[in-house]
C-alpha cells in the first residue's frame, strides 16, 4: 500500500504545471494587434496541455489561447489577438488536470501621450521642430502622428515614443494626435507656442536723426530666427506697421536681433516685432527720431 502511494505521488508531482516567465513582443499588447507571445515553465504535457488567458471584456471567465503544434514539457509559443484594453492573466492545464497558479500575461493598451519634448524648447512660430512624443500603446506598423490633424514626418517609431518632424506656422494652442489604425481611441496633447516678446532695445547713437543710418539691438524672446519682421508703429500713417528703410540685419536668434537701419521722417515709433503672420509684440519704450 505505502508503495503505491509513493508511485501515485511521484506521477501528480510530475503532471504539475507552472509558469515561471511569460514573454510577449510587443511588451505591451497593442490593442487590436495580433501579440506574439511564449510561455516558459515546467510540467507542461506537449499532448494535452492548453492554455487560458482571463481579462476584460469577453474574457472575464477566460478565453483560450492557440498554441503552435510545437510543444515542450517546458515552452508553449503562439500568437493572440486582444480587442478590450486591460491587464491579463494566463494559467495553464494538462487535460482536464488542475490548472496552474494564474501569471500576468499582459496589459492591453491603447495609445496614451505622457509628455512631448520639442527642440526648440519652446517651439518657434514658423520653424521646423522636432518632437518626440513619450508615451505607450504606440502600433509601430500603423500609428499616425498628426499636428492639427495634418500628418506629421515621422523618423521612429517604438511602442513608448515617436520622433517626428514639423512647421509650426503660428503661436497659440495645437493639437498633435497619435491614433493606432482600427483603434478608435485617439491620444491628443495640446502644444503651446509662445509669442515672440520684446525686452529691450537701444539704439547706437541714442539721438536718432532722420535719414542717418543707426545700430540697434533688440533683446527679447521667443523671436524666431529669419521669420521675424521688425516694423516701426505709429497712429498718423504706420498703424499697421511699416518695415524701416535700409533695414540690415546682422544678427538673429531667438533671444537677438541686431543690426542697421534707417528713419526717413521725423517723429515717435514703437518698436515692434512680428513673427509668422502674428500679431505684433510692441516695445513699451518709443523710439525717438529728430
Amino acid at each position: 500500500m505505502r508503495l503505491r502511494l509513493i508511485v501515485w505521488h511521484a506521477v501528480c508531482a510530475a503532471q504539475a504545471q507552472t509558469i515561471e516567465q511569460v514573454w510577449t513582443r510587443p511588451d505591451a499588447c497593442i490593442r487590436g494587434k495580433e501579440t506574439a507571445f511564449a510561455i516558459f515553465g515546467a510540467g507542461f504535457d506537449p499532448k494535452t496541455v492548453s492554455a487560458r488567458y482571463t481579462g476584460e471584456g469577453g474574457c472575464a471567465k477566460g478565453c483560450d489561447l492557440a498554441l503552435d503544434e510545437k510543444r515542450s514539457a517546458g515552452a508553449l509559443t503562439g500568437r493572440v489577438r486582444i480587442d478590450a484594453v486591460g491587464d491579463y492573466t494566463v494559467e495553464v492545464r494538462n487535460g482536464s488536470g488542475k490548472p496552474s497558479t494564474p501569471v500576468r500575461f499582459c496589459s492591453v493598451t491603447t495609445p496614451k501621450i505622457a509628455q512631448v519634448f520639442t527642440r526648440p524648447d519652446p517651439p518657434l512660430a514658423g520653424h521646423k521642430v522636432e518632437f518626440l512624443i513619450a508615451g505607450s500603446g504606440f502600433d509601430t506598423d500603423t500609428v499616425t502622428v498628426t499636428l492639427n490633424n495634418i500628418p506629421m514626418a515621422t523618423r521612429s517609431k517604438t511602442s513608448g515614443s515617436i520622433a517626428a518632424d514639423a512647421v509650426v506656422s503660428n503661436p497659440g494652442d495645437h493639437t498633435i494626435s497619435v491614433m493606432n489604425t482600427g483603434d478608435p481611441n485617439v491620444a491628443t496633447h495640446t502644444l503651446r507656442v509662445p509669442v515672440p516678446r520684446i525686452l529691450a532695445f537701444v539704439a547706437s547713437p541714442h539721438m536718432v536723426t532722420k535719414e542717418v543710418p543707426f545700430t540697434f539691438v533688440l533683446s527679447g524672446v521667443n523671436l524666431a530666427p529669419e521669420q521675424t519682421k521688425l516694423l516701426l508703429f505709429r497712429p498718423a500713417d504706420c498703424q499697421n506697421g511699416c518695415p524701416p528703410d535700409n533695414l540690415e540685419i546682422l544678427q538673429s536668434s531667438s533671444s537677438l536681433l541686431t543690426g542697421r537701419m534707417t528713419v526717413r521722417t521725423p517723429g515717435q515709433f514703437a518698436i515692434g516685432v512680428q513673427s509668422a503672420g502674428t500679431a505684433s509684440a510692441l516695445h513699451p519704450e518709443l523710439l525717438m527720431v529728430r
